[in-house]
């Protein structure tokens, strides 16, 4: 739900990110997830819950108002429950040993990358993506061979160009494409191909 305040009710206004040079914001992502599959004929269930906590320092902002973001990755929280017992992760507390399903997420803190995003939330552009992905493998030291291969596609996947695309522009790409007063509402409908392909449809409403 998005509260706005107007001067009168029948007031509308267009709602818009208005970002600032210089000045840094923060996100916390949650997601969770409640994944059922078949494997030889035997139905697994898990849960998976995921929060990710971003800073975002506004490098520039041009006359139309597109934003130069640099995002830096601050925290992460990882926790599954499934057919393979509990999982679980935390960067602000990380165990001895890291679980070998959390290392890729363990390799995400202090990276970074930067975007140019625009005003209604989409983005434009994506850069150093790729560099922060071969410093992530690098933290893993692995050595050359199969499993070093799946965990670089792993990583490609979650967190490659089109996913963080993906990933950001449902977090930012929130807005109308009207203006819109007390009472209005309105649908966007998300796609998410990274990891497991969803369609969801999500309303908001003023007021």
């Amino acid at each position: 739900t998005v509260t706005l305040s107007c001067k009168k009710e029948t007031e509308k206004i267009q709602l818009r990110l208005r970002l600032r040079g210089g000045e840094s914001y923060k996100l916390r992502m949650t997601t969770d997830q409640k994944i059922s599959q078949t494997i030889q004929g035997r139905q697994q269930e898990i849960a998976q819950t995921t929060v990710i906590v971003y800073t975002f320092d506004v490098e520039d902002v041009d006359a139309e108002g597109n934003a130069l973001l640099k995002a830096t990755y601050d925290s992460v929280v990882f926790k599954q429950d499934g057919p393979m017992g509990r999982v679980e992760y935390d960067s602000s507390n990380p165990p001895p040993v890291v679980p070998p399903m959390a290392r890729g997420f363990a390799a995400l803190i202090g990276q970074g990358f930067s975007m140019m995003i625009s005003p209604e939330g989409y983005v434009k552009d994506l850069q150093g993506v790729n560099a922060m992905l071969t410093r992530m493998i690098e933290q893993l030291e692995l050595p050359e061979g199969p499993v070093r291969a799946s965990m670089e596609k792993i990583l490609r996947e979650q967190f490659g160009d089109r996913a963080l695309k993906e990933m950001m522009e449902n977090s930012m790409a929130i807005y109308p494409d009207r203006p819109v007063g007390v009472g209005d509402s309105w649908t966007r409908r998300v796609v998410i191909s990274g990891g497991i392909p969803m369609v969801r449809s999500e309303g908001r409403r003023v007021g």
